[in-house]
C-alpha cells in the first residue's frame, strides 16, 4: 500500500511539471526519443542534467540486463 501511494504521488507530481521545449530539443539532439525525454524530464522535475542522468542510468540497466540474459 505504501509503494502504491508513493507511485501515485509521484505520478501526480510528475504530471504537474511543465516541460521545457528547449530541454526536449536538447535531449532529442542527444538521440533520445520524445517519449523517453518527456518521461525523464517529468521524473527529474524538469531538471535537464538530472533527466540526462536518469536516461543514462536506464540505458545502463538495459545493457546490463541484455548482457546478463545472453549469459544464461
Amino acid at each position: 500500500a505504501v509503494l502504491c501511494c508513493a507511485v501515485l504521488c509521484c505520478a501526480v507530481l510528475c504530471c504537474a511539471v511543465q516541460l521545457s521545449e528547449e530541454s526536449l530539443l536538447q535531449l532529442a539532439e542527444l538521440g533520445y526519443s520524445h517519449k523517453s525525454a518527456s518521461r525523464a524530464l517529468r521524473f527529474s522535475g524538469g531538471n535537464l542534467q538530472q533527466a540526462v542522468d536518469f536516461l543514462d542510468a536506464q540505458q545502463e540497466k538495459k545493457q546490463v540486463s541484455s548482457h546478463t540474459g545472453s549469459m544464461e
